[in-house]
Protein backbone atom coordinates (compact mmCIF):
# COMPACT_ATOMS: atom_id res chain seq x y z
CA UNK A 1 0.00 0.00 0.00
CA UNK A 2 1.54 3.10 -0.88
CA UNK A 3 -0.87 5.08 0.93
CA UNK A 4 -1.96 4.75 4.95
CA UNK A 5 -4.25 2.37 5.93
CA UNK A 6 -6.52 1.29 8.26
CA UNK A 7 -4.99 -1.16 10.51
CA UNK A 8 -9.17 -3.29 11.23
CA UNK A 9 -9.61 -5.08 14.25
CA UNK A 10 -12.25 -7.39 14.09
CA UNK A 11 -11.91 -9.13 17.12
CA UNK A 12 -11.12 -7.57 21.01
CA UNK A 13 -8.83 -8.79 23.71
CA UNK A 14 -11.25 -6.73 25.90
CA UNK A 15 -13.17 -3.25 25.86
CA UNK A 16 -14.12 -0.98 29.01
CA UNK A 17 -16.90 0.94 28.21
CA UNK A 18 -17.43 0.29 24.32
CA UNK A 19 -14.86 1.97 22.81
CA UNK A 20 -14.19 -0.54 19.89
CA UNK A 21 -17.23 -2.03 17.81
CA UNK A 22 -15.86 -5.32 16.20
CA UNK A 23 -18.53 -4.91 13.53
CA UNK A 24 -18.96 -1.60 12.48
CA UNK A 25 -15.54 1.44 11.95
CA UNK A 26 -13.09 -1.71 13.16
CA UNK A 27 -10.39 0.55 13.09
CA UNK A 28 -11.63 3.12 15.17
CA UNK A 29 -11.38 3.45 19.22
CA UNK A 30 -13.86 6.06 20.03
CA UNK A 31 -13.42 8.36 23.12
CA UNK A 32 -15.81 8.29 25.39
CA UNK A 33 -14.47 10.87 28.07
CA UNK A 34 -12.71 13.75 27.70
CA UNK A 35 -9.07 14.00 28.87
CA UNK A 36 -5.54 12.55 27.90
CA UNK A 37 -4.74 9.13 26.66
CA UNK A 38 -1.69 7.28 26.16
CA UNK A 39 -2.31 5.24 22.98
CA UNK A 40 -0.51 2.58 22.35
CA UNK A 41 -0.28 0.45 18.82
CA UNK A 42 1.57 -1.99 17.55
CA UNK A 43 1.93 -4.62 14.21
CA UNK A 44 4.02 -7.09 12.59
CA UNK A 45 5.43 -6.40 8.85
CA UNK A 46 5.75 -9.59 6.54
CA UNK A 47 9.05 -10.11 5.83
CA UNK A 48 10.40 -8.21 3.44
CA UNK A 49 13.38 -6.17 1.80
CA UNK A 50 11.73 -4.15 -0.41
CA UNK A 51 11.19 -0.76 0.11
CA UNK A 52 13.05 1.66 2.43
CA UNK A 53 10.54 2.33 5.46
CA UNK A 54 7.30 1.36 7.14
CA UNK A 55 5.35 3.77 9.06
CA UNK A 56 2.78 3.26 11.74
CA UNK A 57 1.04 6.13 11.80
CA UNK A 58 -2.18 7.66 14.31
CA UNK A 59 -5.05 9.56 13.05
CA UNK A 60 -7.52 11.81 15.12
CA UNK A 61 -11.30 11.90 13.69
CA UNK A 62 -9.55 10.73 10.39
CA UNK A 63 -8.05 13.62 9.46
CA UNK A 64 -5.59 14.87 12.09
CA UNK A 65 -2.23 13.13 12.55
CA UNK A 66 -1.22 12.93 16.04
CA UNK A 67 1.82 10.78 15.76
CA UNK A 68 4.58 8.60 13.49
CA UNK A 69 6.95 5.78 14.23
CA UNK A 70 9.25 4.76 11.38
CA UNK A 71 11.31 1.24 10.83
CA UNK A 72 13.15 -0.17 7.95
CA UNK A 73 12.08 -3.48 6.22
CA UNK A 74 13.36 -6.55 6.84
CA UNK A 75 13.97 -10.04 4.71
CA UNK A 76 15.51 -11.58 7.93
CA UNK A 77 12.51 -11.54 10.23
CA UNK A 78 9.38 -9.93 10.44
CA UNK A 79 9.79 -7.21 12.53
CA UNK A 80 7.38 -5.88 15.08
CA UNK A 81 6.66 -1.90 15.26
CA UNK A 82 5.14 -0.24 18.08
CA UNK A 83 3.85 3.67 18.50
CA UNK A 84 2.83 5.47 21.68
CA UNK A 85 1.56 8.59 22.25
CA UNK A 86 -0.33 10.70 25.20
CA UNK A 87 -2.85 12.94 23.63
CA UNK A 88 -5.36 15.30 24.73
CA UNK A 89 -9.00 14.13 22.83
CA UNK A 90 -12.79 15.09 24.19
CA UNK A 91 -15.67 12.72 23.82
CA UNK A 92 -16.86 11.72 20.58
CA UNK A 93 -13.14 11.67 19.12
CA UNK A 94 -12.06 8.86 17.49
CA UNK A 95 -8.67 7.60 16.96
CA UNK A 96 -7.24 4.92 14.17
CA UNK A 97 -4.17 3.50 13.53
CA UNK A 98 -2.84 3.42 9.99
CA UNK A 99 0.63 1.38 8.26
CA UNK A 100 2.25 2.92 5.01
CA UNK A 101 4.75 1.16 3.41
CA UNK A 102 7.11 2.51 0.55
CA UNK A 103 7.42 -0.52 -1.81
CA UNK A 104 4.73 -1.38 -4.09
CA UNK A 105 4.09 -4.89 -3.90
CA UNK A 106 1.87 -7.20 -1.47
CA UNK A 107 3.57 -6.49 1.64
CA UNK A 108 1.44 -6.49 4.70
CA UNK A 109 0.88 -6.24 8.28
CA UNK A 110 -0.28 -9.34 9.86
CA UNK A 111 -3.20 -8.26 11.00
CA UNK A 112 -5.35 -11.13 12.11
CA UNK A 113 -3.07 -13.07 14.78
CA UNK A 114 -4.18 -11.71 18.03
CA UNK A 115 -0.24 -10.94 19.13
CA UNK A 116 0.67 -9.58 15.86
CA UNK A 117 -1.16 -5.95 16.41
CA UNK A 118 -2.97 -4.60 18.89
CA UNK A 119 -4.61 -0.61 19.56
CA UNK A 120 -5.23 0.60 22.70
CA UNK A 121 -6.70 3.94 24.53
CA UNK A 122 -5.94 4.47 28.16
CA UNK A 123 -7.44 7.47 30.21
CA UNK A 124 -4.75 8.90 32.21
CA UNK A 125 -6.39 12.33 33.53
CA UNK A 126 -8.48 15.20 32.75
Amino acid sequence: FNTTTVVTFPFETFDRGGMHDASVNTGRLTILRSGTYLILGRVTWDSSAGGTYRELVLYKNGVTLLDVSDTVPSSAFAPSQAIASAQSLVAGDYIDLRVFQDFNSTDRTIQNVTAAARFSAVWVST
